[in-house]
């Protein structure tokens, strides 16, 4: 199962991250990259909605697939759920790295 989901995140740059508010949901798309133990890394303006809510609850889904499969095949597609947070100093450079390999 983890070979199948490191296959997926491969392939795919974009996912769709859902955050909440406290009084309704949120959901953007985002590039994205990714470590081995599957954290998730993507960059966003400080005052963008979803990193408002981040910095406020970090409660967060996360989908990642491929958006030309055909109906009605087997549907393919990573789900994460969990937290997120602001990366500082030294995490936040080496996340901006991380980023920076995958999209030079």
């Amino acid at each position: 199962m983890a070979k199948l989901a490191r296959s997926l995140l491969d392939a795919s740059t974009l996912c769709a991250i859902a955050s909440f508010s406290g009084r309704q949901a949120h959901v953007n798309t985002a590039y994205f990259a990714w470590a081995d133990d599957f954290r998730l890394i993507w960059l966003s303006e400080p005052g963008a909605k979803h990193s408002r809510n981040v910095r406020d609850n970090g409660s967060v889904a996360i989908a990642v697939f491929d958006s030309h499969q055909t109906w009605g095949t087997s549907d393919r597609g990573v789900q994460l759920f969990g937290s997120a947070r602001e990366l500082k100093g030294k995490q936040a450079e080496a996340a901006e790295r991380a980023y920076a390999k995958r999209f030079p």
